[in-house]
């Protein structure tokens, strides 16, 4: 019971200095992520087809205009991994052999965006806000593994050897998302829903807002 009337005089008090102010906000998030098989085809002819999966992080900052719209940067970090077959087609053929790369996927991408968000009220200190973001990131992918296969011109030439393979370079950054936005008190926000930033995942954050 005590418990309960503490969060309830919270959330009366977080509503009650609830101005439409202009406020500063920073905050940190993460939670888990997925870069489905299908976005890895731009990397590779063949690649684990249940893609991969890992961690994102980063951090939020920038200005609320008022209790509805707000505007500003994120730095943004996923880390995934996964197994199975990876490779260009042809590539093998082009040195005389055949064959299939097996092993595992690691990619890494760091980015950096603008992003704007909307929030809508929904009861109390509960709300909920959507976001859209615009930025570039830099990926990084290497591939550990074996190749087992053949030599094309004597097929009973059998090969088994370590396979691996480096590749980075710079893609656009799309990131969406919805979350469930609790205000437990004035400057102190609390979020939590999925997002869109090269794969699908779920997420966390806090953020700290400093009033003018």
């Amino acid at each position: 019971w005590c418990i309960g009337a503490l969060l309830c005089a919270l959330a009366t008090v977080a509503q009650a200095g609830d101005a439409e102010v202009p406020a500063l906000y920073v905050g940190p998030f993460a939670g888990y992520h997925t870069v489905p098989g299908f976005l890895l085809s731009f990397e590779a002819d063949t690649y684990p087809k249940g893609g991969l999966k890992g961690h994102a992080e980063g951090i939020r900052f920038g200005y609320n205009f008022n209790d509805a719209y707000s505007l500003g940067g994120v730095l943004f970090h996923s880390d995934v991994s996964g197994s199975g077959p990876w490779g260009q087609r042809g590539k093998a053929e082009s040195y005389g052999v055949a064959g299939t790369a097996r092993g595992t996927v690691d990619m890494d991408v760091l980015g950096v965006g603008i992003e704007g968000a909307r929030r809508f009220h929904i009861w109390n200190s509960l709300g909920l806000v959507t976001r859209l973001g615009l930025g570039v990131g830099y990926v990084d992918v290497n591939f550990d593994g074996s190749f087992d296969g053949y030599v094309i011109d004597y097929p009973d030439h059998k090969i088994h050897e370590p396979a691996h393979e480096h590749r980075n370079r710079i893609i656009p950054l799309l990131g969406l998302g919805a979350s469930l936005e609790w205000r437990p008190l004035r400057n102190l926000v609390i979020s939590a829903g999925p997002h869109w930033n090269t794969g699908f995942g779920a997420e966390a954050s806090v953020s700290y807002l400093f009033d003018f």
